[in-house]
């Protein structure tokens, strides 16, 4: 076992987590909308998103959908096609200013359940994650006689625990910011509408 390339992938995973990007920007949003525990529920389902792509690279899926033009351009027309009816939401919600409270008194319109559904359908629905998977899973296979499926899932346990990890600390220093944004709730629905709208080009750029 190649120990050093295995933490090598650890390191570059981290990094990736924390660099900005729609993903992390989305947790901190609902983060400091919504507080820490919201926050988290958004991370879960980054996370159980990205455990489905380590299961179509495992299973050789991303590789088809590569090759596969068509179908390629299929799956990224209805995962922009989900994001901007998400973007609409968003501007309805606007519209109608409908706040979201701070009052832990108050529900929060979208329950639990549909909130990890829909970070868990913006990840599975965007096939670049499969293609990103599939160009840097491979240069860190880190055992010479272990199965290379059996691999990739270890690698993509891992990139899923240290994205948990790294969105969960985005997602409870948000929190702790909440009560500063009382006022900017309306204002945090636009990054969101920002949010979905560069998510969707970002799928459908080649």
């Amino acid at each position: 076992m190649n120990v050093e390339l295995f933490l090598g992938f650890c390191a570059a995973s981290f990094g990736l987590a924390l660099s900005p990007g729609p993903d992390n920007f989305f947790v901190l949003t609902i983060g400091l909308q919504q507080g820490y525990k919201r926050g988290l529920l958004a991370t879960l389902g980054f996370v159980a998103g990205c455990m489905v792509h380590t299961l179509f690279l495992a299973l050789g899926l991303a590789a088809i959908i590569q090759t596969n033009e068509t179908l390629l351009w299929a799956v990224k027309g209805f995962g922009a096609g989900y994001l901007l009816y998400l973007t609409y939401l968003t501007i309805a919600a606007i519209r109608r200013k409908r706040k979201i409270s701070i009052d832990a008194q108050d529900e929060v319109s979208e329950t639990n359940r549909q909130l990890v559904f829909k970070t868990f359908s913006m990840n599975v629905l965007n096939p670049k994650v499969s293609l990103f998977f599939l160009a840097f899973f491979p240069g860190f296979l880190f055992h010479d006689e272990l199965d290379v499926i059996v691999q990739f899932l270890i690698l993509g346990i891992s990139f899923a625990l240290i994205t948990l990890m790294v969105f969960g600390t985005i997602a409870f220093t948000a929190g702790q910011l909440k009560d500063y944004f009382e006022n900017y709730q309306t204002q945090l629905l636009y990054v969101q509408v920002i949010v979905f709208v560069a998510i969707a080009l970002l799928i459908l750029i080649p």
